[in-house]
């Protein structure tokens, strides 16, 4: 053994990165086995291993190496500039398409020239709306901070700017209009008729912004505060206790069970398969959130200013529908909306709330 190895070798291990330097200054010279070596001894204990992880995430650089090394965003309070966190959550079946990913490798650059991004890992599942709920509470449990979520399914494409658009609207929920991905093209965007409680497909016959009743989640920005509500509004059993006349009692004793159950899980179930109120089925899980954010006081828009492909044979969009929107009028298929609202501006909207940091 050389006698700067055997040397180190005898040396306390260090515990923590300032422990480090001292133990070099005591060395004649630092050499690349000498700092492998301590490397390791940190490696092998808990404290030198979350003093690592802390020393990577305190400076700029090391947070950097963690994003490209790792595909973990970490963002400090100092380098947030006043941009908002956007978490990206993508439920799959299996993987996401190649053209999906493709598109993301485009949109993710112009996003973070107004936004961080925080990319949490992918849930495939075959029950689509048991994958948002779980993504959800990973991402509520992870304590990580977060101003919006963005819903993208694993077969969407959208346009480099889609997200920044969404996110100029200053709304709280937000979809950008996509069609489904077969003939006829129809918008995935729905009027309600409160009246019969029904939601039907929505007439989207231009770029614009559209106040509407429900929007699908293939690309949806929704914020925490809108999630909050949505949560509470949900483990409170108020459709129960509204529309399908449970009994107070009954109510009651299962908001105990649920509210101890999401104590344990962190699972608010925000999507779901509401009944219909009138016994008329149920409503799918996108038109189910969008019903309970609308309880909640939130008004509900979709986009259709940016281009997201729903891929099929090839990835379907606006332009398909444009193209089949007269024959879907003379058939009925579609409830028209007039025009685009011009309610809401980004100039005129209320800033995004600050979010609470943990740590």
């Amino acid at each position: 053994m050389s006698e700067n190895l055997k040397s180190n070798a005898e040396r306390p291990r260090p515990t923590s990165l300032s422990g480090i330097p001292d133990l070099l200054a005591d060395a004649q010279k630092s050499t690349p086995e000498m700092d492998r070596a301590l490397v390791r001894d940190l490696l092998r204990t808990r404290q030198g291993q979350a003093a690592i992880r802390e020393g990577l995430l305190r400076t700029a650089e090391g947070r950097q190496l963690v994003a490209g090394e790792f595909g973990i965003t970490v963002v400090d309070r100092s380098d947030r500039d006043g941009k908002p966190i956007v978490a990206l959550l993508i439920p799959t079946h299996k993987k996401p398409e190649n053209e999906t990913g493709n598109a993301l490798a485009k949109m993710i650059p112009e996003a973070r020239k107004v936004c961080h991004i925080v990319e949490r890992p992918c849930i495939a599942s075959s029950v689509v709306h048991w994958v948002r709920d779980q993504l959800l509470s990973q991402l509520y449990k992870s304590k990580t901070p977060f101003d919006y979520v963005l819903f993208m399914d694993d077969d969407m494409v959208p346009a480099p700017q889609a997200l920044n658009v969404l996110l100029s609207r200053k709304v709280d929920v937000i979809g950008a209009v996509c069609t489904v991905r077969q003939d006829p093209p129809l918008p995935n965007v729905r009027y309600f008729n409160r009246n019969e409680f029904v939601f039907q497909t929505a007439d989207i016959d231009r770029p614009g912004l559209w106040e509407v009743g429900a929007v699908g989640t293939g690309f949806m920005l929704i914020s925490k505060k809108a999630l909050d509500a949505v949560g509470e509004y949900t483990l409170s059993q108020q459709y129960s206790r509204k529309y399908l006349g449970m009994n107070p009692e009954i109510a009651d004793a299962r908001e105990k069970r649920e509210r101890a159950r999401y104590a344990n899980d962190g699972n608010a179930f925000w999507f779901e398969f509401l009944k219909h109120p009138l016994g008329d089925g149920e409503y799918g899980e996108d038109i189910s959130f969008c019903f309970k954010a609308r309880e909640c006081g939130f008004t509900i828009y979709a986009d259709s200013t940016e281009d997201v492909g729903h891929i099929g044979n090839y990835a379907y969009g606006r332009q398909d529908y444009w193209a089949y929107r007269d024959e879907a009028v003379q058939r009925g298929l579609v409830i028209h909306l007039g025009n685009p609202t011009q309610a809401v501006s980004p100039q005129a909207s209320e800033p995004v709330a600050e979010v609470e940091y943990v740590g």
